[in-house]
């Protein structure tokens, strides 16, 4: 029986078509005022995010869509107003191939590293230009001597060093690496400053040499060396994983122990430099870059965890699934992984032994 034969891969897009419009208020409320009800689920949610960290990345498809993106900088401003301390990483057009999971990264010569440089100081100045302003509508600055602000900013700078993947297989990477150091005191002051902290997918070496790193790579290791609360990865196309005999449900919470087992099905590894291999051969799959795309990030959410990360969460896009994400019940399309039992999180009983057996057995 092959393993994983109850289980596929699903747009969320067509999960959405099909899904009602759900409440975020459970039958318990009993408020003829929704806001009333909607603010009292949502404070136990607002409460357990203020001060604690976490890391986003964001793919840079993203800042094509204006509409979307500018939402997404503002959902952040307000996570960041309701107390979140937050580290945004923005991938790059030319972050080594971070969807590919074939080994296949893009060799960064001296000559393409200036296409890189200029790339990645767009980001910058798109970024920051949208989430200040969305900052000073949420209350970032005011004029007002009487009515202080929450004063905040977004900075850039030398977090992490870099390194390069130097020559693998015969194929000398060049100026393509990895992060191999993390400054998490010099975060850690600025995220006490109230900023929020910007990272480039372009670092520097030792020697101060630009390296271009993965962005996949960059947030799951900043995540780890500060044993951040969240990391989160948007996804650009969406895909969830859900059993093939519930077609409408989807598998919102996933213990890391089952994300395991599905990367070993797969193949997928990850080696000690940050590089990913699929190691086996599903064409169903290679032909599906949105189920392609979720198991890169399941797999680096693995690593994550397995590092002291408390929760990973992959978000699909849509305009304010973030903030649903983190401040509501578990509705909507997303995935959130977390260290606990599979037998609970499933739900598993004696009656679904057979299912459980499917999912698992080689």
């Amino acid at each position: 029986m092959e393993c994983f034969d109850s289980v596929d891969f699903v747009s969320a897009d067509y999960l959405r078509s099909q899904q009602e419009e759900i409440s975020v208020l459970d039958d318990n409320n009993t408020s003829i005022h929704p806001f009333a009800g909607i603010l009292r689920q949502t404070a136990r949610f607002i409460a357990d995010h203020q001060h604690r960290t976490a890391v986003f990345y964001v793919p840079r498809d993203y800042i094509e869509r204006i509409e979307e993106f500018s939402n997404l900088m503002g959902d952040i401003a307000l996570s960041w107003k309701l107390g979140l301390k937050i580290i945004l990483i923005v991938g790059c057009s030319f972050d080594v191939n971070s969807c590919s999971l074939k080994n296949d990264f893009d060799i960064t010569d001296k000559d393409f590293l200036r296409t890189v440089e200029e790339e990645a100081g767009f980001i910058r100045f798109e970024v920051e230009r949208i989430l200040n302003r969305h900052l000073r509508l949420h209350g970032a600055t005011s004029s007002s001597e009487e009515a202080p602000a929450l004063t905040g900013n977004v900075i850039g700078g030398n977090f992490y060093v870099a390194r390069p993947f130097g020559v693998i297989d015969g194929v000398d990477y060049k100026n393509t690496g990895y992060p191999s150091r993390i400054y998490k005191e010099r975060i850690k002051q600025a995220l006490e400053n109230n900023n929020i902290v910007l990272l480039s997918t372009v670092g520097t070496n030792k020697l101060g040499e630009l390296i271009n790193v993965n962005g996949h790579n960059l947030a799951a290791a900043v995540a780890a060396a500060l044993k951040t609360r969240k990391l989160v990865y948007f996804s650009n196309g969406g895909a969830v994983l859900r059993r093939k005999s519930e077609k409408s449900k989807t598998m919102q919470e996933i213990p890391l122990g089952f994300c395991n087992a599905i990367l070993i099905y797969y193949g997928i590894t990850i080696s000690t430099s940050g590089l990913t291999a699929l190691g086996k051969s599903h064409n169903k799959l290679l032909d599906n870059p949105d189920a392609i795309e979720l198991l890169l990030h399941l797999a680096w959410s693995t690593w994550a965890l397995n590092q002291g990360v408390n929760r990973a969460h992959i978000i699909n896009s849509a305009d304010g699934s973030l903030l649903e994400e983190l401040f509501t019940s578990k509705h909507g399309i997303n995935t959130c992984i977390y260290k606990e039992d599979l037998a609970e999180d499933l739900d598993i009983d004696e009656n679904d032994e057979d299912n459980l057996c499917t999912i698992f057995s080689s």
